[in-house]
């Protein structure tokens, strides 16, 4: 698992992490969490080692009213956001080809290659995102309403899922190319080579025994059966287990 900046004073920072003003005092709305893991550490890294380690591409920095991403592939090119008047940064970070910013009226994201910066409002009735999570082509940021997903490698790469009414968030891991979301109703993995949550249906009446995020896939272990996610295709595989 990468590392997950939590805002919320009860968990630890992250080495990578760059908190601005007020990060500490935003509340998590999430019920569980992940806790920050250095590179290499929790879950295993195994997978497809051509794609990974991905050193830093990306800078993210904040200017007084400007929002900048600097690009090290290319030159060290600058794609600029200007903030509006009285809008606050909350955070901001990045970790490979992947840079977030979050804002109290916005999140906004650019990878490596961006021309602009992608962005979506805060909702009326939304609260603040509770947690971002950082891989090195993948990245989550979490409300109590949505999982927006950012993939530094795909055609389309920033997108939303709305979570469902009553559903409950269980569990959150990234890999370095890969995102798993797990709720009581579902499995969302996320690529970083693919656009969109690619989804499989858990059963309420199922328990979940394991769940992991490696390198290029993830997997979701109940008493019943093994859930595989494949981050380079973009498929779910399931395997039945012999119930002893």
């Amino acid at each position: 698992m990468r590392d997950a900046f939590l805002f919320a004073a009860k968990w630890p920072s992250s080495s990578s992490m760059r908190p601005l003003a007020r990060f500490a005092i935003l509340a998590t709305t999430v019920t569980v969490l992940a806790t920050s893991a250095p590179a290499g550490a929790g879950h295993r890294s195994r997978g497809l080692v051509a794609h990974f380690p991905l050193l830093d591409r990306l800078e993210v920095l904040v200017r007084s009213r400007d929002v900048l991403a600097i690009d090290g592939r290319f030159g060290g090119a600058v794609v600029r956001e200007r903030l509006a008047p009285r809008e606050e940064v909350l955070w901001a970070g990045a970790r490979g080809a992947v840079g977030v910013v979050v804002t109290d009226r916005r999140v906004l994201a650019a990878t490596v290659g961006s021309s602009r910066w992608s962005e979506t409002d805060i909702r009326v009735h939304e609260s603040l995102p509770s947690a971002v999570y950082l891989g090195d082509r993948v990245a989550l940021v979490l409300t109590d309403r949505r999982v927006i997903g950012i993939a530094a490698m795909a055609r389309r790469r920033f997108f939303e899922d709305e979570l469902g009414v009553n559903e409950t968030l269980v569990d959150v891991l990234v890999g370095e190319n890969v995102a798993l979301v797990l709720t009581d109703r579902r499995a969302l993995g996320l690529s970083g080579f693919l656009s969109g949550f690619f989804e499989q249906a858990v059963s309420l009446h199922e328990r979940i025994d394991d769940i992991a995020a490696l390198a290029d896939f993830a997997t979701v272990a109940t008493h019943r059966r093994l859930l595989v996610f494949n981050a380079p295709s973009g498929s779910w595989q399931e395997r039945r287990l012999s119930l002893r």
